[in-house]
């Protein structure tokens, strides 16, 4: 359609569904060099990658999240609301 507007929306629980975070593992295990450092995922998405650093944060580790979409961002905020002290 040559000079036309469309706009595709999608159901967030239809995405998250479908998303599988691809080298999540591989990817943190070369990332992270210190369980009590301080992390920044600048495209949390549905959370895939925080998760795993999460999972393998110590005692005093952080991880700062940002996402530019505000369905992905609540569906963050409602994923780690247990963990608000640390993420």
């Amino acid at each position: 359609m040559r000079g036309g507007k469309f706009k595709i929306q999608a159901s967030v629980r239809f995405l998250v569904a479908l998303h599988y975070s691809v080298l999540k593992r591989e990817s943190v295990e070369a990332m992270m060099t210190n369980p009590n450092g301080c992390y920044v995922d600048l495209t949390g998405g549905y959370g895939g990658h925080s998760e795993e650093i999460v999972a393998r944060l110590g005692s005093k580790g952080r991880l700062i999240i940002f996402d530019q979409d505000e369905e992905a961002y609540q569906q963050l905020q409602k994923k780690f609301s247990n963990l608000s002290t640390q993420v």
